[in-house]
């Protein structure tokens, strides 16, 4: 019995990637960037499934934590880099229900990790009951207008 050889192997041809799975790879990125962040700072998220039976124009994620409720729409820049007119309708409802609602791309993903990491000092600081840093509170506050111009 002979082995094969790397040279004994069919060529492969290099094709470029197709144009919908490069942009679903880098819509994944942010994906990847969002779950990572939910569960460094503890918050229990998760994906709703799309169907026909549900709302339409529903975020991407939602997370819950100490009794706080947030959706997050992500958005990759080279597909369809804002929000459709059902997405916003659904964050604005989010919003005015009093819960946070964002939309997060790769060049926000800097303001939603400080928009987290904000909320647990300044929880933190309430828990000791100790005054919330006003650096907390405005961070917070930049890293939500930032996330909601969309809406």
């Amino acid at each position: 019995m002979t082995l094969l050889t790397k040279e004994d192997l069919p060529k492969r041809r290099d094709r470029p990637m197709p144009k919908k799975r490069k942009d679903r790879l880098e819509s994944a990125g942010v994906d990847v960037e969002v779950i990572k962040l939910f569960e460094a700072y503890g918050w229990f998220w998760w994906r709703p499934k799309a169907s026909m039976f549900g709302k339409s124009g529903i975020s991407d994620f939602h997370a819950a934590k100490d009794g706080m409720f947030m959706v997050v729409e992500d958005k990759n820049t080279n597909g369809n880099p804002k929000p459709t007119a059902n997405q916003i309708a659904f964050l604005q409802a989010v919003r005015a229900a009093k819960h946070f609602a964002f939309v997060v791309d790769r060049s926000r993903l800097v303001a939603f990790e400080t928009f987290l990491r904000s909320m647990n000092q300044a929880q933190a600081a309430a828990m000791r009951e100790e005054t919330i840093d006003p650096v907390d509170g405005a961070s917070m506050l930049d890293a939500i207008r930032l996330m909601q111009q969309e809406f």
